[in-house]
């Protein structure tokens, strides 16, 4: 499975914090192979996931997680049934990993469905896919898992 890390600017989504001008705000979408957000794709489109994390604290935000693994998970649903995750099958060290967030950094992840090789083509159905971020911050601690209601179509 190849993750890609990728810092950017852009919009925001969930507020982290408390307060207006101190903001650690997290983004989650679904996009579909051109990069266009959506929620509804048809049997054989590959469903992509990406989330961000964006600091507008004013200040670098140290953050940890507690090992090699991505720095966010998603998990799909079908109902209340789990169906898989972007790290089936995948196995990671335990130990502690930390970095810094800049001021106005994004630190994202994208990654697909199908880029897992123990996953084939999602049927048609209505998914919920929760986005669950692994990082830790000194000063906010844990991020909020985010969810997204899908739709796989004829």
């Amino acid at each position: 499975m190849i993750f890609v890390f990728i810092v950017v600017l852009g919009g925001c989504k969930n507020k982290v914090t408390e307060t207006e001008e101190k903001t650690l705000y997290t983004e989650f979408q679904l996009i579909d192979s051109l990069g266009v957000p959506t929620t509804s794709f048809h049997v054989g489109d590959n469903v992509y996931f990406y989330c961000a994390i964006i600091n507008r604290t004013g200040e670098t935000q140290p953050w940890w997680k507690s090992s090699t693994a991505p720095i966010v998970f998603f998990e799909v649903f079908i109902g209340d049934s789990f169906i898989g995750s972007s790290v089936d099958g995948m196995g990671f060290a335990d130990m502690i990993v930390s970095g810094k967030l800049l001021n106005s950094d994004i630190l994202a992840l994208k990654d697909s469905w199908l880029a897992n090789l123990k996953h084939g083509v999602l049927p048609v159905g209505e998914y919920t896919v929760w986005a669950k971020p692994q990082l830790r911050f000194d000063n906010f601690g844990a991020l909020p898992d985010e969810k997204i209601d899908f739709k796989i179509l004829p």
